[in-house]
């Protein structure tokens, strides 16, 4: 069975995306940025009313102080998604990343799968890839813990192509033994407005 499609940049944005999702680490980070930086501005705002006192600057700097540690809280969640995809963005478009974006063909055997780009040819046999998981727009067949071979379902031709492909994956996964590891996620993960 094989599959040609593209993949864009915004595939490997969305890709990038899911493994921080899945990150502890990233979930602390969020946490962290989520709560301390109110609570350093609270920290700051007090120590500058300990050295000024209540001068005109100090309550202006309060007013805008307090407008910051109610609308923070609220907006952080909304925008740290965006920010982190932005941020991915303009990093990996600086990259030369021929054979990564572009023209792919997936050719599926009972026995393998082969991945064929401008730039490379590899071949994983079913046991060797980790897990399949899937995203409302992308499936991930993963042959480490941060590599996977990319099918996204807008780079297909016909999107029913996609889903054959998905399935076919899933059910090879499955048929041979491999761990328990499908997940199905949502496109926006974790703290992403």
């Amino acid at each position: 069975m094989e599959f040609t499609y593209k993949i864009a940049l915004e595939d490997l944005v969305a890709f990038n995306r899911f493994l921080l999702d899945r990150s502890s680490l990233m979930r602390v980070a969020f946490f962290t940025a989520w709560l301390v930086v109110p609570f350093l501005c609270l920290i700051s705002f007090l120590a500058l009313v300990a050295i000024d006192g209540y001068s005109n600057v100090t309550l202006f700097l309060a007013l805008v102080g307090g407008l910051f540690l109610v609308v923070f809280p609220l907006l952080f969640p909304l925008i740290h998604g965006p920010l982190i995809s932005f941020y991915l963005r303009l990093y990996m478009s600086s990259l030369d990343l021929r054979g990564m974006v572009g023209a792919a063909t997936l050719i599926f055997t009972d026995e393998s799968v082969l991945e064929v780009t401008e730039r490379t040819r590899s071949e994983y046999p079913w046991k060797s890839i980790l897990s399949v998981e899937t995203t409302d727009d992308h499936a991930f067949l993963f042959v480490t813990g941060i590599s996977a071979l990319v099918l996204p379902r807008k780079g297909f031709a016909d999107e029913s192509q996609f889903y054959t492909a998905r399935d076919f994956a899933l059910s090879r996964f499955k048929a041979q033994g491999g761990p328990n590891n499908e997940k199905t996620m949502p496109e926006e993960g974790f703290g992403h407005g």
